[in-house]
Formats: C-alpha cells, structure tokens, sequence
C-alpha cells in the first residue's frame, strides 16, 4: 500500500485510482496547461485536485 503525498510526488496517470486523505475516490483525468490537475470522483462529477493537498495511489479495480 502507498503512502499519501503529494499529486507532484506521486506523477499520477490518467485513469489511476487516487484516494484524498480524508477518504474520497477518485480517477485521475490529467492536467491542463496551467498546471491544474483534474480527476473524476466516484458520483461521476470531474473534480479540480488541489496539489497542496494529501493523496495517495490506489489499486485498479
């Protein structure tokens, strides 16, 4: 099982499983060229993840 870190640390991939440290799900959807990370939670809205913010990587279902 991973650690939680930062989204810079753990470089996610599109369609990876991240889990937010207060326990919500979600699936990374990439960045855009701002530099904003954006991943789609489990009630299928896309979601702006917040870099300063704990994650950690999840395993595929």
């Amino acid at each position: 099982m991973s650690e939680f870190s930062s989204l810079y640390a753990l470089q996610p991939q599109t369609g990876q499983r991240l889990r937010h440290e207060f326990g919500r799900l979600y699936t990374y959807e990439g960045v855009n060229f701002t530099g904003q990370h954006f991943g789609r939670g489990e009630d299928g809205i896309l979601y702006a993840l917040t870099e300063g913010q704990i994650w950690k990587k999840e395993a595929s279902e």
